[in-house]
């Protein structure tokens, strides 16, 4: 099994794992929100004029989202994770002075992701560098945006990629890291985090 593929109502996510770059980001990722591509990249001549993964993390990507998600749920007004908030308005970004704001670095290489709370609407504020020369017509100018889900339906997607991603693709990812002799991932925290969150929104929905 090559392909780890995430579906979810709004995320899609796939990874090639025939593929190993070792590193941070040590697979080919192509993330899509809502037909955004988030992650990604095409060139007429190295990728045909496909789009194709960048050098991501699918570790990365549910670790990111889910612990995005605890910090949405304890966090008190105004408060950040790994970011200040004039450097996400520097990327042209317009957050607001008292929202939550993550920034999720474990997702892919040349990628600038905020995810930002505001009462029950999460924004998610992307920077996709690779896409800001592509010679490919249709990824012209597309590669900064914003979507908005509903908290509700943005923590139900969440749990459901990283369910599958858990359940299907952990053992696998695993097997590779030890193959190539890297440091195994905790999934073990993962599922705990996917836990805890599912029993906090049951408790609130």
């Amino acid at each position: 099994m090559n392909t780890l593929k995430l579906v979810g109502k709004h995320f899609h996510i796939e990874a090639d794992l025939g593929k190993f770059y070792g590193g941070v980001y040590p697979f080919p990722l192509v993330m899509l929100l809502d037909g955004h591509v988030v992650v990604g990249m095409c060139w007429k001549k190295w990728s045909s004029g496909k789009l194709t993964g960048a050098p991501g993390d699918p570790y990365g990507v549910v670790q990111d989202l889910l612990d995005s998600i605890r910090f949405f749920m304890r966090a008190r007004s105004g408060e950040l994770v790994g970011v200040k908030r004039e450097t996400v308005r520097e990327y042209g970004f317009r957050v607001k002075e008292d929202s939550l704001i993550y920034s999720a670095t474990s997702i892919a290489d040349s990628v600038y992701i905020f995810l930002e709370r505001t009462r029950d609407i999460v924004k998610v504020h992307y920077y996709n560098r690779l896409l800001d020369e592509t010679d490919c017509p249709e990824f012209r100018g597309k590669q900064k945006g914003t979507i908005e889900l509903s908290l509700v339906e943005f923590v139900e997607d969440v749990l459901r990629i990283s369910r599958k991603y858990l359940k299907n693709y952990a053992s696998i990812v695993e097997q590779i890291m030890m193959k190539q002799r890297e440091e195994p991932y905790d999934h073990d925290v993962l599922w705990e985090w996917y836990r805890e969150i599912k029993e906090l929104h049951q408790k609130r929905i």
